[in-house]
């Protein structure tokens, strides 16, 4: 079976790395569980242009996407995954970085992902293809995520969604294609893979 997962906030520790470096350089002391919304700059105070410009200066000047650790138990839950199944990354990072994104699965998961399909073209433009529209291109028919709107639209549409939990997605129910989860441990139950 081909499992899509997301990489910021499923793989790595993305929003925590991002506050890390946000409140350095601006003299703030914002955490992961400020975040209620996906979009960040409603919890920056921002309007989006400025928002952009503090964006890209993180990931041009701070090396943002190069620097997240993973999430506790992810590297130990994909090694078992990848052991009996197909692992593909779906992301919304943009393809201007792909290559970033690959460098950091190969640091910290080694072999374990066939690929990166990114959603953008480049950082904060709109998306090209949902992740919904990829995983089914690809045929992965299960997809771990943490966004929302990305896990609505699957579930939606007939495809198995494991929702990791998180601040900025307390509001999606579960329902019969989506699992919310709290752990890979969760993961490596769902399918049946603890040891």
């Amino acid at each position: 079976m081909l499992i899509a997962v997301d990489i910021d906030e499923v793989l790595g520790q993305f929003v925590a790395n991002f506050f890390n470096l946000y409140n350095k350089i601006y003299k703030t002391s914002f955490k992961r569980r400020d975040v209620y919304v996906f979009e960040l700059w409603t919890i920056l105070g921002l309007d989006l242009d400025e928002f952009k410009k503090r964006f890209l200066k993180l990931i041009k000047e701070y090396d943002l996407f190069k620097t997240p650790l993973p999430k506790k138990g992810a590297q130990e839950a994909i090694k078992i995954l990848a052991a009996s199944h197909r692992l593909a990354a779906v992301t919304g990072r943009p393809e201007s970085i792909a290559g970033i994104s690959e460098n950091w699965l190969k640091q910290y998961f080694g072999d374990a992902f066939e690929k990166v399909y990114c959603t953008r073209e480049d950082i904060l433009e709109p998306e090209k293809e949902s992740k919904f529209h990829i995983c089914q291109r690809i045929g992965a028919e299960i997809l771990i995520e943490d966004e929302m709107g990305n896990a609505e639209d699957g579930s939606r549409n007939g495809m198995q969604i494991l929702l990791f939990d998180a601040p900025w997605n307390k509001r999606v129910k579960n329902g019969p294609k989506l699992k919310r989860i709290y752990s890979w441990k969760d993961i490596l139950s769902f399918f049946d893979l603890n040891k």
